[in-house]
């Protein structure tokens, strides 16, 4: 561990449920309030739109008692249309940040098979339970 690198994690259960990667990153000045985290959830989407069924990168606020967080969910339009999908086929991808104190943004993404669906809302209880 490097005190000023970004640590980065990735969870793939047996089950094949889900995909979750986790990345911690150091506050900066791209980073730093609400708006800036907001513009940069909707940059990164952007790459994710020409694969997806969505036309433009739909920012969802996280209701947090503590800090905040986006998210944007996107939906692939091959694999969706699968009718006998792989248990790897993840037809969903979110992808977000939450700002968990003063200097850390969690970043995620989160594959899956549903998003409405207990394993879709565990994470994100998951992912809310980082912040102190």
């Amino acid at each position: 561990y490097n005190e000023n690198q970004d640590a980065e994690f990735t969870v793939r259960p047996k089950d094949k449920s889900f995909v979750l990667k986790m990345f911690f990153l150091k506050v900066n000045d791209k980073i730093d309030s609400k708006a800036k985290v907001k513009d940069r959830l909707i940059y990164d989407g952007e790459e994710f739109l020409t694969g997806s069924t969505q036309s433009e990168v739909e920012v969802k606020e996280m209701n947090l008692k503590k800090g905040f967080g986006f998210y944007a969910t996107f939906t692939d339009k091959e694999t969706i249309k699968k009718s006998n999908p792989k248990p790897t086929d993840y037809p969903h991808m979110t992808r977000g940040y939450i700002k968990l104190s003063d200097d850390t943004v969690l970043g995620f993404f989160m594959l899956t098979h549903k998003t409405d669906n207990k394993v879709f809302k565990g994470l994100a209880k998951y992912l809310t339970s980082y912040i102190k």
